[in-house]
């Protein structure tokens, strides 16, 4: 049987295992460090002298003092002691400081680009913009509904592009 998943390297919790509360919640927080990943610089070479928990960085192909040998890993303040996290290509993080997204693409991380954008907004820019909403209006008095239904106008406009 497999000690980790695959993607994610979470620690399964073997059969006759002692003590499962630890293996789940070590997997808990690398999920925590893992899902929506913000890290506070990219930038920083050794580790900060004052740590919060759960706080991130990305850390740099300089990385020295108790972050040496860990280029390209994203270190996690967790537990008084740093956590690092082996990244897998496609991963995505924001970077706080500079406020960048940067992926990961098998041996560092690049920023990101998004080409999509301007293809998109140009494409927007160049649809037809109604001029006139066609409505559709609903007449309570021709109704044969209840009373209170005749009491309710209610309009209905649909745009077209």
């Amino acid at each position: 049987m497999f000690e980790h998943s695959p993607r994610l390297t979470l620690p399964y919790i073997q059969p006759a295992q002692a003590q499962k509360h630890i293996t789940h919640n070590q997997a808990i927080r690398q999920i925590d460090g893992l899902i929506h990943m913000s890290v506070v610089s990219d930038a920083l070479s050794t580790p900060p002298t004052e740590q919060v928990e759960g706080t991130c960085y990305l850390l740099p192909p300089n990385a020295q003092d108790g972050w040496q040998g860990w280029a390209h890993h994203v270190a996690i303040w967790q537990d008084a002691a740093w956590v690092f996290l082996t990244p897998k290509t496609g991963w995505r993080l924001f970077v706080s400081d500079q406020k960048k997204l940067m992926v990961y693409h098998g041996s560092a991380w690049v920023f990101w680009q998004m080409p999509i954008r301007n293809t998109l907004l140009k494409r927007f820019r160049s649809m037809p913009r109604p001029t006139q909403p066609r409505g559709l209006r609903y007449n309570p008095t021709q109704s044969s509904g209840p009373a209170s239904a005749k009491a309710m106008t209610r309009q209905v406009v649909l745009y077209t592009f």
